[in-house]
């Protein structure tokens, strides 16, 4: 399974996380790693 990731637990919870109301519905950057670093512990982090 593709580096131990379960894809779709991942997806489901991003989206979930961005497609919550009053929150901006562009994520980048550093909120962006933040984020998927909740799924994969191992993301990059945003070093800028």
């Amino acid at each position: 399974m593709n580096g131990g990731i379960n894809w779709i637990a991942a997806y489901n919870y991003l989206f979930a996380s961005l497609n919550s109301e009053n929150k901006d519905l562009y994520v980048g950057g550093s909120t962006f790693c933040r984020m998927a670093q909740q799924v994969d512990p191992g993301s990059p982090r945003d070093t800028a």
